[in-house]
């Protein structure tokens, strides 16, 4: 609004103007606009019910969650019984890891408004990040049954029911399935999808099948197309590029291209599939006696050390425009001063080489990491793909694990089914990274 005009209109008008303002800019989807609105709002008028509540909502979307919880509690001392603020406030405690905060408000939402499914679903998640699985499918069951629509409900109950039993539930795989959905997962148009039902037969049949996830995911199932190509299919395999040469020289039967639909260009697959609906098609893990990753022992730049060495993995790859990976990621990464401390204290019994991406040569794929590891005697790493390669190569691995497990590893012991070279040191409470690195210390002076 022109400032000029604005000085003519009454105040009470100016602050209906400026609201709707931001109103129409979060309507936009135009969130730092909405953000900066609703602030002038506040500034006239500190205690508006509605600008506290869309400015929180603006600041979740915006992934400044501390601000958003400052603003939803705000609004709950003011509102107490406004159901969706308390929603607010949990969601954005959840994402900044006070997750018993966050159930509380949630459960206060839920007390509210008990017939909204979205507070149903955030409630399952928090029940999950806690580990109290038997409640989370309850809840996911509820929310889907509220919402049947939303696939990400479906697909979280998934991820709660193969945590079980460390990824072997059939049901959970079934479930997982539910990520079909249109902006989960699609499927390439006009090529049936492959589960490897009766009526599916694949011998001599061709397949194109997709990564669909990350590195890790990508490393811990295309083992699965070991099984595929025992069945007698002609496999094409689409996975990122910074794979493409560690899968050519272990798969040599299996043709690899770059994922994103090239590979459909003028030609005919008699069926697709995704790596991680193979465990649904095959229940039976492949043969994990032997590695199914190795090495090219050719390869440049391994002259970087010399044996003795454990390779060391502190955090993931930051992923700060998507809030939830991002979010993820600082769960399962070391806090700075506490990696910094935990090195020094490892340099002190071994001779320690980072692998963290920042620290490889730039440019460099899977397979120069591949080099640099298959010379180490260990590695320790948080859960990233570093991580998988390693296990995968059949080197040992020593996993630093969250609390609040992914669902690969399950909820407890010190082995993996998927990696039997991995070793799982797991926090005995959320954020305790003290007492991992103290184990895992401890661990290799009784080794020396």
């Amino acid at each position: 609004m022109d400032a000029t005009i604005e000085a003519t209109v009454p105040p009470g008008l100016q602050l209906e103007l400026v609201q709707q303002r931001a109103l129409t800019a979060f309507a936009a989807q135009d969130f730092p606009a909405a953000d900066r609105v609703f602030t002038d709002v506040l500034n006239r008028d500190p205690t508006n019910r509605t600008a506290l509540f869309n400015r929180a909502r603006a600041r979740h979307k915006l992934g400044r969650f501390r601000e958003a919880a400052t603003d939803a509690r705000k609004l709950v001392t003011l509102e107490p019984r406004f159901a969706k603020a308390w929603f607010v406030y949990g969601a954005a405690l959840l994402m900044f890891h006070h997750d018993v905060d966050a159930l509380a408000a949630l459960e206060k939402s839920i007390d509210l408004d008990p017939l909204d499914p979205e507070a149903h679903h955030t409630y399952a998640g928090a029940l999950h990040m806690l580990n109290r699985d038997e409640e989370a499918i309850r809840e996911w069951s509820l929310a889907h049954q509220m919402d049947p629509s939303r696939a990400e409900t479906a697909v979280g109950q998934a991820m709660t029911l193969l945590r079980q039993d460390a990824g072997r539930s059939q049901q959970g795989w079934q479930t997982f399935e539910a990520r079909r959905a249109t902006g989960i997962t699609d499927l390439y148009p006009g090529i049936p999808l492959w589960l490897n039902k009766p009526s599916q037969p694949i011998d001599q049949a061709t397949i194109i099948v997709r990564s669909e996830q990350g590195f890790g995911d990508t490393i811990q199932f295309v083992r699965y197309l070991q099984p595929l190509q025992a069945a007698g299919a002609v496999v094409t395999l689409e996975c990122p590029y910074a794979l493409t040469r560690l899968f050519q020289r272990c798969f040599p039967g299996v043709e690899i291209v770059p994922p994103g639909g090239q590979a459909l260009n003028g030609r005919d697959f008699d069926w697709q599939t995704s790596l991680m609906s193979l465990p649904l098609a095959f229940p039976d893990l492949p043969s994990v006696e032997r590695p199914y990753l190795w090495a090219d022992r050719v390869q440049q730049g391994t002259g970087l050390f010399r044996p003795p060495a454990t390779g060391l993995v502190w955090h993931g790859g930051p992923r700060p425009d998507d809030h939830d990976a991002h979010s993820i990621d600082e769960r399962r990464s070391l806090p700075p001063a506490i990696a910094d401390h935990f090195q020094f204290r490892l340099e002190n019994v071994v001779k320690v080489i980072s692998l963290q991406q920042a620290d490889l040569p730039p440019g460099v794929d899977f397979d120069y990491t591949a080099s640099v590891i298959d010379r180490l005697d260990r590695v320790i790493a948080v859960d990233t793909a570093v991580a998988h390669l390693a296990a995968a190569m059949g080197k040992p691995v020593w996993l630093l694990n969250r609390l609040s497990s992914c669902w690969r590893w399950g909820n407890h012991g010190e082995t993996s089914h998927w990696y039997p070279t991995m070793r799982i040191f797991r926090q005995p409470t959320p954020g305790d990274w003290g007492t991992v690195c103290n184990r895992v210390i401890q661990a290799l002076e009784a080794e020396r």
